[in-house]
């Protein structure tokens, strides 16, 4: 593959998709091994309100720099039958617990950044489809889900074939 080239990779979650933290750590470990020449992006997906808060709490976390403490956190939090974290007033105090101040939780959670964020993830829901998490998406077209695949290390070797043959 040319050095100039660079693959896009798009990998869909969602916090409380059990089958998206489990598909977390096999991602993390894949993502750890890719060359220059390939980019993996995280997306959250979007297809209701409660999906659109814990895509909002994402890019909070994003913007606050604060997304490798956070983020198996999350997934941990939101997989509960009855989580703690259900609204904005509920994520500042989740936040409160790591050091990070009220102040500056709400200048991230309603900053233009993350806002602008959170309509593109909004748009890259439609763009793509996305009908199932976790699911990956190679140059912008070709879909992969756990389903189709035959599994998590399925997901993963049928993504670097295709980035292969690009």
């Amino acid at each position: 593959m040319s050095d100039s080239i660079t693959t896009q990779v798009v990998a869909f979650f969602w916090y409380p998709c059990w089958p998206c933290s489990e598909f977390e750590e096999h991602l993390t470990s894949w993502e750890n091994n890719l060359g220059d020449d390939v980019t993996l992006t995280r997306v959250p997906a979007i297809w209701s309100s409660a999906m659109r808060f814990h895509a909002r709490a994402y890019y909070t976390v994003q913007a606050l720099g604060v997304l490798d403490q956070t983020h198996r956190q999350f997934y941990i939090e939101f997989e509960k039958d009855s989580p703690t974290v259900a609204n904005e007033e509920e994520l500042q105090k989740f936040f409160a617990t790591i050091g990070i101040s009220a102040s500056d939780f709400y200048a991230a959670y309603h900053s233009e950044t993350t806002l602008d964020f959170l309509q593109h993830a909004e748009a890259e829901n439609i763009a793509y489809q996305t009908q199932s998490t976790p699911s990956m998406f190679v140059v912008g077209k070709y879909g992969i889900s756990p389903f189709g695949a035959g599994g998590f290390p399925e997901m993963l070797e049928v993504t670097d074939f295709l980035i292969e043959g690009m």
